[in-house]
């Protein structure tokens, strides 16, 4: 959609898109999930390090998706992180010294899981279900709604496939 969007000049989108992404699925969801790996676990854990390895990849990919438009800031971001562990690349293996001379952001195909991605679409909805529920009871009765929403997220989980 951002790449629809870049294409057609259509900024106001682009911008949409990228604060909807940080707000609602970085924030308010993933970060959410992992932030008592990343406080509570041993530093050299591997739970706490696969949390990094994707904090790491979303910071590269928000910081490339946002250069065209706040340049000044995305520079910023990359000047202060390209010497890290994984630093920026770029087709040729020269030392960059611009965001731009990354190229645009693509993610690993071997992340793609489209059973896992079912699952996780699923448990969303779940989790939606109870958000709604739990407004609408006003918080009186949340145990009878946790019990049944676990039980079903736990059975979809496990279920093999």
């Amino acid at each position: 959609k951002v790449e629809e969007a870049y294409s057609s000049c259509n900024f106001r989108v682009v911008y949409g898109e990228i604060v909807r992404f940080a707000s609602s699925d970085v924030s308010a969801l993933y970060s959410d999930c992992v932030k008592d790996r990343l406080y509570a676990d041993e530093s050299d854990s591997f739970s706490r390090r696969s949390c990094q390895v994707v904090l790491w990849e979303l910071l590269k990919a928000i910081t490339i998706t946002m250069a065209p438009i706040a340049c000044f800031t995305s520079e910023d971001v990359f000047e202060h992180t390209k010497h890290e562990v994984d630093p920026f690349e770029s087709e040729k293996d020269d030392d960059l010294f611009s965001v731009f001379q990354c190229g645009w952001y693509a993610a690993d195909p071997a992340w793609i899981n489209s059973v896992l991605e079912t699952k996780f679409d699923r448990i969303l909805e779940i989790r939606n279900q109870v958000n709604n529920s739990l407004d609408k009871l006003g918080k009186k009765e949340p145990f009878v709604l946790a019990k049944k929403y676990t039980y079903d997220s736990y059975i979809l989980m496990t279920r093999p496939g």
